[in-house]
């Protein structure tokens, strides 16, 4: 249902990409208990069909 966002808007997968970095940073702080800053190299691979 997403992929017709991004089929044609292929910036916002930036967009995803660092939602879902801030997912896991909001994540592992309440498990924790502590302010984290975690590294991450996200990337997303599109495959075309002709």
């Amino acid at each position: 249902m997403r992929r017709v966002f991004f089929k044609f808007k292929r910036l916002l997968l930036g967009d995803l990409c660092r939602c879902a970095v801030w997912s896991l940073t909001c994540y592992f702080e309440v498990v924790t208990g502590s302010e984290l800053t975690p590294g991450a190299i996200t990337a997303i691979f599109v495959f075309c069909s002709l």
